[in-house]
Formats: structure tokens, C-alpha cells, sequence
């Protein structure tokens, strides 16, 4: 049987970009109340009275995926809707199934019951479903009963026969009842191998079962320490700590760097959204170290970057005029690039800019274009010449 998502499954999916996480499906619920007309719009069973864990998750395409459940012995119920449970408690997938089977399916508290549900973002074929439920307890019950019956009609013939024939009565029974108790170690072994066999399957897809979770939306994560993980898995998303998001691309080449990329066999996982350390890390140097980055300038590029001041003495430039003052920076030169900054705020009106005049010397020009005089405060510029060799 089918399930479908439901809106309220949808919208997790959708917050679950955001936040980086997916509850993990958690168990199947099992209602007898009347099913919702629309699926999709279900928040909760209408009267759900059973919820059994999931105990094997199957893969069946790329985009569909199986559950598989039992309903122990002891419950006897009408299943009449059922829907698939996250662990924080979420409808995530819905199916009316009176509505799909045209009657409920009843079942009794003497056997178990096994059934599963598949949930698709494709078109699957009919998934055809026969339900055989075994009642071992009983097939116990019966062996018991046989051998009984038979050992009571071999005491039966015992006590009858003359004496002469007890040897070979005795004999007979004895291997009456070795044929019985072979049969039934026959029969014990038989159910013993089918457990087996269920165990090797669960134990088989349980390797499948994250990956198939995963395929539906969910996202490993993982701590900054153990961000070296990521080249030993393949497919999906996961979460770095101090990282941020990151997706797996198949055949992907780029350079393994620790940090935005992580290099697997068959493909690289991308630095899909950084998180907001990494923004700062890369993007936002702090006013401290950028600080220490202009004073250790002259260090890092000795005699290419040169350093001066000049006093400016201005307190007044008149409309449409220009005014001037000089500084001193030893070892300039004509053809020199200058850069100036003033200590002081300008007018809005005025504007600057500065040249090598002469060896040493740096003229520093303030205009004013406006209509009418602009007021200024005298005060110290700094001066840098950026020689080209």
C-alpha cells in the first residue's frame, strides 16, 4: 500500500532546508476511525490505538522507500488508516486504507501480523501484498498433541501384547517415537531457518535504511572535529558544525581543502551555505587586525610605501577658489602615486587631491565649487607615496 505526504510532512521537508535537520521516521500508527477524504490534508489519525516501531526500511527505486512493522500477538483491532510517525511526533505520510481496499482489514490477538507501506515521489507499479500470518505457538500445540496421542497407543499395544513379543513392541515404539521427535526437530528447524533468514534480511538492509532515509531529506551531521567523516560517505547532505551545509555532487573534481570541500572516491561534498564563522572568517577582518595591517605597511614593503604629514593652517576657501598647503615626505619624487587622508571633517562642497611638487614635497590642493565660501578647521593630514620600483 501507498502512503501519502501529507502537508504537515511537506512543510518539515521545507523547514528542514533551513534548519539542516529531519526527524527521523519513527514508527507506524495504526487507527480504526473512519479515514480522512483527503490524505494530504491529515494532522493526525482520526482514532489511532496502536503505534509499532519500524523494523526494516527497504529501498525499492531511487525516489520510493518500504517500511516494514509487526503487530504483535495480543491486539486485536479493525485497521481501518494508517500513517507514518516522526520522531517528533509529525504525520508524515497518510493512507485511508478502507478507502483504498474497500473494507478493513480485521485482525485477531492469537498471531502476529506483519505488513508493510511504501511512501514515493514516483510512479511505482502495483505493489502486490499476500498476508499469510503463521501462528507458531500453535503449530507447537499440535506436534505435542501428535507425539502424545501416539505414544499413548503404542502403551496401548504395549500392555496388550504377550510377553514374549514386549522386546519387539519396545522396539517399535522406540522408533515410532524417534520418527515423531525427528519430525518435529524437522519442523522446529524449519522455523528456526525462516527467523534466520528474516533476521539476515533486516540485518542486510539495515546498511540501506539511513540511506534511504536520507534520500527522502534527511541530513547527517556532523562535529567540526569529525568534518574528516565526510570523505568516507557518499550521497545526501550533512551538516558541519562551524562549517555550515554541504552537499555531495557525484564526479566532482575540486581541490580537497578541509574546509569547503571534502574529496570521496566517486565525488567531492560542496560547501553549499557557509556558516556565519566562516562568513567571518573569510569576509569580515576584524577593525583590530586591519589596524595592524596599515601600520605594519612600511615594514612588509620597505621603501615602496612612503609616509609623511603636512599641517594644514586653512580655515577658510572662498567660492569657486582653490587653496593649497604643502608637506614633507622624504625620499618622494615627481611622478610618485599620493594618497591623503584629513584628520578633520570637510565640507561637503570641497574636495582634495595631492601631487609630488618637487623631491620631498607633497602640495595638497582643496577646492570649493560651490557658490559660496566653505569654513574649515586647521589640523594635520597624513600623506602616503606609493613608488612604482
Amino acid at each position: 500500500m501507498l502512503l501519502t505526504i501529507t502537508e504537515t510532512g511537506r512543510r518539515i521537508e521545507t523547514e528542514a532546508l533551513i534548519s539542516g535537520y529531519l526527524p527521523p521516521v519513527e514508527a507506524i500508527a495504526i487507527g480504526d476511525g473512519a479515514p480522512h477524504a483527503n490524505p494530504e490534508d491529515a494532522i493526525a489519525l482520526v482514532h489511532e490505538v496502536l503505534r509499532v516501531p519500524i523494523s526494516v526500511v527497504e529501498r525499492v527505486s531511487a525516489q520510493a522507500v518500504r517500511f516494514h512493522a509487526t503487530i504483535p500477538q495480543g491486539h486485536t483491532l479493525s485497521i481501518r488508516e494508517v500513517g507514518l510517525i516522526l520522531e517528533d511526533g509529525t504525520l508524515y505520510g497518510y493512507l485511508p486504507y478502507e478507502s483504498v481496499a474497500g473494507s478493513p482489514l480485521h485482525k485477531h490477538a492469537s498471531f502476529s501480523f506483519s505488513f508493510s507501506l511504501a511512501i514515493s515521489r514516483e510512479v511505482l507499479p502495483p505493489i502486490e501484498v499476500n498476508y499469510n500470518p503463521v501462528d507458531t505457538g500453535e503449530i507447537a500445540e499440535n506436534i505435542s498433541q501428535q507425539a502424545q496421542q501416539r505414544v499413548n497407543g503404542w502403551l496401548a499395544d504395549v500392555s496388550s501384547a504377550a510377553a514374549d513379543g514386549v522386546s519387539r513392541i519396545t522396539i517399535k515404539g522406540a522408533e515410532q517415537v524417534s520418527a515423531v521427535l525427528s519430525e518435529g526437530s524437522t519442523q522446529i528447524a524449519a522455523i528456526e531457518l525462516e527467523g534466520a533468514t528474516h533476521v539476515s534480511a533486516i540485518r542486510a538492509t539495515g546498511a540501506e535504511q539511513q540511506n534511504a532515509l536520507l534520500d527522502l531529506g534527511g541530513v547527517r551531521t556532523y562535529a567540526y572535529e569529525s568534518r574528516g567523516d565526510l570523505r568516507s560517505v557518499e550521497r545526501g547532505r550533512a551538516v558541519v558544525d562551524g562549517l555550515g551545509l554541504f552537499v555531495w555532487v557525484s564526479g566532482s573534481d575540486e581541490p580537497d581543502d578541509d574546509e569547503s570541500c571534502f574529496a570521496t572516491q566517486n565525488g567531492r561534498w560542496l560547501l553549499e551555505c557557509a556558516h556565519w564563522d566562516v562568513v567571518d572568517a573569510w569576509c569580515l577582518t576584524d577593525d583590530e587586525s586591519r589596524d595592524d595591517d596599515i601600520k605594519n605597511t612600511e615594514s612588509r614593503w620597505p621603501g615602496r610605501i612612503l609616509f609623511g604629514t603636512a599641517n594644514s593652517s586653512i580655515t577658510t576657501i572662498y567660492q569657486n577658489n582653490q587653496a593649497s598647503f604643502t608637506g614633507s615626505v622624504s625620499g618622494a619624487e615627481v611622478g610618485d602615486h599620493v594618497l591623503v587622508s584629513p584628520l578633520i571633517s570637510l565640507p561637503f562642497a570641497v574636495t582634495f587631491f595631492a601631487r609630488v611638487t618637487a623631491s620631498n614635497v607633497v602640495t595638497i590642493y582643496l577646492n570649493n565649487t560651490s557658490t559660496s565660501a566653505q569654513s574649515l578647521s586647521a589640523g594635520t593630514w597624513r600623506i602616503a607615496v606609493i613608488k612604482e620600483s
